[in-house]
């Protein structure tokens, strides 16, 4: 199956399914005006999510594939109080912004209320969440015993990355 000039492989009988790549001439939304060298299409549960390539190498990639696929599914109303549900361009950036971070282990994703995404990191140093919500703002906290920080991340270069690489490890 094609989408465009991308090959698209279908997960939802087989995670593990290899897919076609390609150069991407899209831009990322967080830089000044740079291009993802590569990404991956992937569909997942039935709409097309875009995968930066770097990625897939990683060894939880399938996981986070497959938790990609039931948040896609979550319907309108699935935490009982009107929880919206979640979108292909919220799961697209979060994959994004995962796919530039220096982690080794996966992250926890959870969603939230208003359609928005959270991954999570927990561990002896510290915690990092990492909010992605469906009108585009990521916001960034980090607990540790010694202080706690909140900030919106406005660019995967941001100056706070440095503590985010100290507590992730790479």
């Amino acid at each position: 199956m094609r989408f465009g000039d991308t090959k698209v492989t279908d997960l939802l009988a087989d995670s593990s399914a290899s897919v076609g790549s390609r150069f991407s001439p899209h831009l990322d939304p967080f830089s000044s005006g740079a291009s993802i060298p590569r990404e991956r299409v992937w569909r997942i549960r039935p709409p097309v999510v875009r995968v930066p390539e770097a990625l897939t190498h990683r060894p939880w990639f399938d996981a986070i594939i497959v938790r990609c696929r039931e948040l896609l599914a979550l319907a309108e109303g699935w935490d009982s109080y009107g929880g919206q549900s979640v979108n292909v361009k919220t799961v697209e950036q979060l994959l994004m912004l995962l796919a530039g971070l220096p982690v080794t282990d996966a992250p926890s994703i959870v969603p939230l209320h208003d359609g928005g995404l959270q991954m999570e990191w927990h561990s002896a140093r510290g915690d990092v969440e990492i909010e992605v919500r469906p009108h585009g703002a990521v916001s960034v906290l980090i607990e540790t015993p010694e202080r706690e920080e909140e900030w919106p991340l406005l660019s995967p270069l941001d100056v706070h990355q440095l503590r985010l690489e100290s507590l992730l490890g790479s």
